[in-house]
């Protein structure tokens, strides 16, 4: 089936999905269609609808690259970019690790 610029590709419902989630996500499709005519094929613009559902009611995170993408469809999110964006604190824990077991190692040697 192919659709032309300005028509919505077919949406299936998810059983879970509430009148309000699907209608946004067909919005969200419309805007993409829009906003991008021919930069994303339907379904990318379904995949990425739903990944903008999950952010926008359930505040699920994704990496910046992803968020960076859905927010240049559409900015109504409910939440800041910092909101979204998950710290790399591996690195913290390790220097605390580092640092309880040496700490550890010294006090056995003792």
């Amino acid at each position: 089936m192919s659709l032309n610029k300005s028509e919505t590709p077919k949406l299936i419902k998810f059983e879970d999905e509430s009148k309000e989630i699907y209608n946004g996500r067909i919005n969200f499709i419309s805007l993409a269609k829009k906003k991008y005519p021919n930069k994303f094929t339907d379904s990318e613009l379904i995949k990425y609808s739903k990944i903008w559902s999950n952010i926008r009611f359930k505040g699920c995170k994704y990496s910046p690259k992803i968020y960076h993408l859905i927010r240049s469809i559409n900015k109504d999110l409910k939440r800041k970019v910092e909101d979204y964006i998950e710290e790399d604190t591996e690195s913290d824990n390790s220097d605390e690790e580092l640092s309880v077991d040496s700490q550890m190692s010294e006090e056995s040697d003792a």
